[in-house]
C-alpha cells in the first residue's frame, strides 16, 4: 500500500525534530486527537521505513554493495531471488535497505530494526513477506530472512560495515583465486554418500492467494532413479507468499540436498584469505583427494589473534556446479477476493477501567473531578478474512465523520447455546484469534463485560468470570458474537458529554483496498456518563439463593459491595466474587414491581435502603393481583445510578387471595 501525503508529511516532520504530536497537527491530523494519532503514526512500520529513507537521505550514506540496475518486469522462469521490485521506499533491494538501516547507529537499534523488517515486505515482487513478533530475538528473524534468501550477512573486515552476500550462480569460474597444495595445510575431507543424498523436497510456504498455508513438492528424478525410491524432506518458508518462488526456492534446496558435496577443513595464511568471508567462493585442487579446480564456498572462517595469524576455513563444495534433473508439480491459481469487506463490529461507551489503563488513574480521576458527565466512546471488529489488515475508525456527533484513530482486529467466537446467568464454562464456535487472549482479558457478550479464564482449544469450552466492572450477568442466545476487545479497539480520545449521540465506522484496510466511508455500517453510541458510574451491587441473591423461581410472603435480599475506583488492578473481580469495601458515598436503591395477569407493572416500594448489604421488602402491601414481582437494586452516589442494576422477575409463590382478615358472623 502507498505511503499517503499525510504521512509523508508527518514522517519529514519527525525527521526535522517535532514531537510525535506536533508532527501530526503538522500533517493536517486534528489537534484534539494528535497526541493519540502521532504516538500511533510512530509506530507505522509504514512510517518508520520512510523516516529512515528520509534519513538515509540526508546523511547520504553508501550501500555495502552497488544496487543493481532496473530490469523491465521479467517471467517467473526469468526472475531471480536477488531482483529487486520496483516500491516507493528506494531504487534498490529492499535487502540492501535493510542493511543500510541496521548501519544508521544514529538511532536507537530497536529502532532500525523495527524499520529494517518493515522494508521487507516491500519486496512482493519476490512473493516474500516476513513478520517479525516481539518473541523473536533480532538474531533469530535475520536469520529467518537469510535462510529464505539463502544469504549471509557479515562485518567487512576493511569497512566495518554490515555485508549482505547473497548465495547466487554469480561468477565466472575462471575468475575465482585457486588454492594448489602449497597453498594451505591440514586438509581435512569428506564427501557425501549417494545413500545420503535427498531426492525429494516438499516446501511449506504461505499461499497469499488461498490465504493459508501450502506445500509444493519437488524431485530430482535422476536420484529417484539412482536410489531406487524417494527419500524426502520437508523445509519450512512462510515468509514466501506464491507457488513459483516457494518452487524455486524448493529447486534450489533440492539442488544443495541431492548432491553428493564434499565437506572441508583446511588452515592458510592470513595474506592468503585477508578479503574473505562468509560464502566467499575458491576453487581448490588436491591429488589425494580427485579435487582439481572443484569449487567451494566458505561456510565458516575463523581468524587468528595477532600471534598466530593462521586462518582456519571450513567450506562446502558450491552446489551450482552440479547437474540436476527437476520435475515440479503443478499448482493452478486460486483467485481470492483481497477487496475491502465492512467488518462485524460493535462501538460502546467506554468504561472507567478501560479509560485507567489508557490514560492512567490519575488523569481521567482529575478529568472526571472537573466534568463528571464525560463520555468516551470506542469500537472493536472481527476481520472480516486473513487478506484484511486492520481498520480505521471515524466518529461522527453531528459535524461530519473524521478520522480518530487505528484498531487492531479483535479475537471472536459465537455461543453454540444459550446460557443463563450462572454459566462460567460454556461451548463456542466460529472462533477466530482466540490465542491473543490471555488471563483477565475483558470480553463482551451482548452488553455484559466478562473475564477471560482459558479456552480449550480441543472441546472448544471457553470459561470466563461473568459480570465484570459495572456490567451484571444477563441470559444470552445461541450465536450471540463474543468480542475480545480488550487490547484491540480503537477509542475515541473526543471528550464527549453525557446526552450526546456518537456515530461510529470502521473502514476496514487490505493490501491492496481500503472500504469507503460510504459502505461501512454506522454504529451508534448513546452516552450517558459511564465512567462516574459506580459499579453496581454483586452476588445478589434473594432468600440465599441465586435466581429463584419464586418468592413467597417477603422478599429478603442479600449483596455485596464493589468499588469502581479500587479495582484498577491485578485479578479482575467476577460478579460472584466476595466484595470489597465499599466506594465512597455509594449507597443502594431498591425498586419493587408488582405485575399482573396482563403483565402491568406497578411500582410499590422504591426506596433508598443506604449502605447495607441486606434488606426484605413485606410483600404483604402488594396488590393482590400481583403473579410476579420484578426487582431491581442498583448503586447510587450523588445524582449517578449505576451503569446496570441487578434486574430480575420471579413468580409469586401465592395465587390464592392472602392478607385476609377472618370476621365471625353469628
Amino acid at each position: 500500500m502507498a505511503i499517503s501525503e499525510k504521512m509523508k508529511k508527518f514522517a519529514q516532520a519527525i525527521v526535522d525534530g517535532a514531537s510525535n504530536k506536533d508532527a501530526a497537527i503538522s500533517a493536517g491530523y486534528a489537534e484534539k486527537s494528535a497526541s493519540q494519532q502521532g504516538s500511533k503514526l510512530r509506530k507505522d512500520p509504514e512510517i518508520i521505513v520512510w523516516i529512515e529513507k528520509l534519513k538515509a537521505d540526508q546523511k547520504k550514506l553508501t550501500l555495502t554493495q552497488p544496487k543493481p540496475e532496473k530490469v523491465k518486469a521479467a517471467t517467473p522462469t526469468e526472475t531471480d531471488l536477488d531482483q529487486p521490485p520496483e516500491d516507493p521506499y528506494t531504487k534498490g533491494d529492499p535487502l540492501q535497505f535493510l542493511i543500510e538501516v541496521m548501519d544508521n547507529s544514529g538511532n536507537d537499534m530497536f529502532l532500525r530494526f523495527n524499520a529494517a523488517k518493515a522494508a521487507l515486505p516491500y519486496a512482493e515482487g519476490m512473493g516474500m513477506s516476513i513478520v517479525w513478533s516481539d518473541s523473536t530475538s533480532i538474531k533469530e528473524f535475520i536469520d529467518n530472512v537469510l535462510e529464505h534468501i539463502n544469504g549471509e550477512l557479515y562485518v567487512d573486515r576493511i569497512t566495518n560495515l554490515w555485508t549482505l552476500k547473497l548465495i547466487r550462480d554469480d561468477y565466472h569460474v575462471n575468475d575465482l583465486i585457486h588454492l594448489t597444495e602449497s597453498h594451505y595445510k591440514s586438509l581435512t575431507f569428506e564427501r557425501k554418500t549417494l545413500a545420503e543424498c535427498i531426492n525429494q523436497v516438499t516446501v511449506t510456504y504461505y499461499d497469499r492467494e488461498r490465504a493459508k498455508d501450502s506445500t509444493i513438492t519437488i524431485q530430482d528424478v535422476a536420484r529417484i532413479a539412482q536410489q531406487g525410491g524417494v527419500i524426502s524432506q520437508n523445509v519450512e518458508y512462510k515468509g514466501f507468499t506464491n507457488s513459483s518462488l516457494a518452487s524455486r526456492v524448493a529447486l534450489r534446496d533440492l539442488k544443495t540436498l541431492s548432491s553428493e558435496l564434499a565437506s572441508i577443513e583446511f588452515d592458510v595464511p592470513e595474506s592468503v584469505a585477508e578479503n574473505w568471508h562468509k560464502a566467499y567462493v575458491f576453487k581448490l585442487s588436491n591429488s589425494r583427494y580427485g579435487l582439481s579446480e572443484a569449487v567451494f564456498r566458505v561456510t565458516e572462517i575463523k581468524f587468528g589473534d595477532g600471534v598466530d595469524n593462521t586462518v582456519s576455513i571450513k567450506a562446502i563444495e558450491d552446489s551450482f556446479s552440479s547437474p540436476m534433473q527437476a520435475v515440479v508439480e503443478y499448482m493452478p491459481p486460486v483467485k481470492s477476493d483481497i477487496s475491502a469487506k465492512d467488518a462485524t463490529a460493535i462501538a460502546f461507551e467506554v468504561p472507567y477501567i478501560e479509560l485507567v489503563e489508557q490514560y492512567g488513574q490519575d488523569e481521567i480521576d482529575a478529568k472526571l473531578e472537573k466534568n463528571p458527565d464525560l463520555s468516551f466512546v470506542g469500537m472493536t471488529a472481527v476481520r472480516p478474512n486473513n487478506f484484511h489488515i486492520n481498520a480505521s475508525v471515524f466518529s461522527n456527533a453531528g459535524a461530519g465523520y473524521a478520522e480518530e484513530v487505528t484498531l487492531d482486529f479483535c479475537p471472536s467466537a459465537t455461543l453454540k447455546t444459550a446460557i443463563g446467568y450462572l454459566d462460567t464454562a460454556f461451548e463456542v464456535e466460529n472462533i477466530a484469534e482466540f490465542d491473543l487472549l490471555k488471563a483477565n482479558d475483558r470480553i463482551q457478550l451482548d452488553d455484559e463485560l466478562l473475564a477471560f479464564v482459558s479456552f480449550d482449544a480441543t472441546t472448544h469450552i471457553l470459561t470466563v468470570k461473568r459480570g465484570v466492572a459495572d456490567t451484571v450477568p444477563t441470559k444470552h442466545i445461541a450465536n450471540a458474537r463474543i468480542y475480545g476487545w480488550d487490547n484491540y479497539s480503537g477509542l475515541d480520545s473526543t471528550e464527549y458529554l453525557s446526552g450526546e449521540t456518537v456515530a461510529i465506522k470502521a473502514l476496514t484496510l487490505t493490501g491492496s483496498d481500503i472500504l469507503d466511508l460510504s459502505e461501512a455500517m454506522a454504529h451508534s453510541v448513546n452516552c450517558s456518563a459511564r465512567a462516574i458510574r459506580p459499579y453496581p451491587p454483586a452476588n445478589v441473591k434473594i432468600g440465599g439463593v441465586y435466581y429463584p423461581t419464586d418468592v413467597a410472603a417477603s422478599i429478603v435480599l442479600t449483596w455485596v459491595d464493589r468499588n469502581r475506583v479500587q479495582q484498577t488492578g491485578g485479578s479482575i473481580l467476577g460478579y460472584f466474587d466476595a466484595g470489597v469495601t465499599v466506594e465512597s458515598g455509594v449507597t443502594y436503591k431498591l425498586i419493587v414491581y408488582a405485575i399482573d395477569a396482563s403483565n402491568v407493572q406497578t411500582e410499590f416500594f422504591n426506596q433508598n435502603v443506604g449502605a447495607v448489604n441486606t434488606y426484605t421488602v413485606d410483600l404483604s402491601t402488594a396488590p393482590a393481583t400481583a403473579v410476579k414481582f420484578r426487582i431491581v437494586l442498583k448503586s447510587v452516589r450523588s445524582t449517578y445510578e449505576s451503569y446496570q442494576s441487578f434486574d430480575y422477575t420471579l413468580n409469586a409463590s401465592f395465587t390464592a387471595p392472602y392478607n385476609l382478615t377472618g370476621v365471625y358472623v353469628a
